[in-house]
């Protein structure tokens, strides 16, 4: 792929995170209110594609803290619905989300 394709490819990109952002954080008020199957589903979802996509596009510390809630998210999945108890998880991915933001804004 030639390098103004990319670069392209990497603005749209750039462009698409407000909306996944908002998704983000409708999928934690959602959470909050309700643990629901459906909406963790969603959230894994969501953030295994930005672990993918943030490594295509250079954000290789983004693509990697995503790796690690994808998995985090899978196994909460297969165990639901015990993560409905203690909802300690849920403030910890607020915070490392507000995280990802800041690494997106910082390089891009």
């Amino acid at each position: 792929m030639e390098n103004d394709e990319l670069n392209h490819l990497k603005e749209i990109y750039i462009k698409s995170l407000h909306e996944k952002f908002i998704a983000i954080q409708q999928f934690i008020e959602t959470l909050r209110r309700n643990t629901n199957l459906e909406t963790l589903k969603e959230l894994r979802l969501t953030i295994h594609k930005m672990a993918g996509s943030a490594g295509t596009y250079g954000y290789p510390t983004v693509s990697d803290i995503c790796r690690v809630w994808d998995q985090t998210f899978a196994e909460m999945i297969l165990s639901f619905p015990a993560c409905q108890k203690d909802l300690s998880w849920l403030n910890e991915f607020e915070r490392t989300f507000a995280k990802i933001k800041q690494e997106f804004s910082r390089h891009g």
